[in-house]
């Protein structure tokens, strides 16, 4: 494929100072555990 494609001028390696080095610290996960209730009535809704 890369060899068909037209050439890209912006397609290069980053510089040194684009690169990430530290993630901030992500909440990936909800502690509320719902009840069953609940999504019951979310799915009647």
């Amino acid at each position: 494929m890369a060899r068909y494609s037209p050439a890209d001028p912006f397609a290069r390696l980053a510089e040194p100072g684009q690169v990430v080095t530290e993630w901030p610290t992500l909440e990936t996960a909800d502690p509320v555990e719902p009840s069953t209730d609940g999504l019951l009535d979310m799915a009647e809704a």
